[in-house]
């Protein structure tokens, strides 16, 4: 496994939770 792979992976779950965040906080607000 190598650490490009792993770090996109990580990158990918950040943006995820971002997402998440911003879909709850519109749903919140709606």
């Amino acid at each position: 496994m190598t650490t490009s792979k792993h770090t996109a992976r990580l990158g990918l779950c950040k943006l995820f939770q971002i997402w998440f965040d911003v879909v709850s906080y519109i749903v919140y607000f709606s």
